[in-house]
């Protein structure tokens, strides 16, 4: 099989509200795509242990955090809660 796996790296989700009370869910729901994706085969997905370096950091540049990670591709996403609902956002 010469095709080689594509790997990608899924950032910590930003906190689009600034909630303090949501803060939980920033690394929270990363790791809930992580361990999703991590049962494709055809995927090599960065663990969550290497991500977290990136929580809590103000501004991540997608790009450069795939530089840094070595992947082909890095999930930058978002999300708003309000009251019991979410929304998020994804590139």
């Amino acid at each position: 099989t010469g095709h080689e796996k594509k790997s990608v790296a899924i950032l910590p989700f930003n906190n689009l509200n600034k909630d303090p009370g949501a803060g939980f869910y920033e690394f929270a729901l990363a790791d809930a795509v992580i361990t999703e994706l991590a049962g494709l085969r055809s995927l090599i997905v960065r663990p969550s242990s290497v991500i977290a370096k990136y929580h809590g950091a103000a501004e991540i540049d997608p790009r450069q955090a795939g530089e840094e990670l070595r992947v082909n591709a890095v999930l930058s996403a978002g999300f708003l809660r309000s009251g019991d609902k979410m929304r998020v956002t994804a590139q």
